[in-house]
């Protein structure tokens, strides 16, 4: 039988940096959809909080429920994830 020569090891480095920029690029547009639906999400719990015309600031007032709800959820990377969410959207 013919043996299979050995690879070059320039041609593994090559099909392994390819394979990182694909990861990266399916990464990306992943972070992307996700930036988009954390959004959306924090939009829609908003539409739930009542409506009060007594504070000043309606935007500050539902977040500070959201946060707090976030903290009762007991799961500490979702919630780092919604307040870093909230922060972005309060700039």
């Amino acid at each position: 039988m013919h043996e299979l020569p050995p690879k070059n090891d320039l041609l593994v480095e090559f099909a392994k940096e390819r394979s990182i920029r694909r990861t990266v690029r399916v990464l990306h547009a992943k972070r992307a959809r996700l930036k988009t639906e954390i959004n959306q999400l924090l939009t829609h719990l908003s539409l739930l909080l009542p409506c009060s015309e007594q504070s000043g600031n309606l935007r500050e007032s539902s977040s500070e429920i959201i946060l707090e709800a976030l903290e009762r959820l007991d799961d500490d990377v979702f919630t780092q994830l919604l307040t870093e969410a909230i922060g972005g959207n309060k700039k």
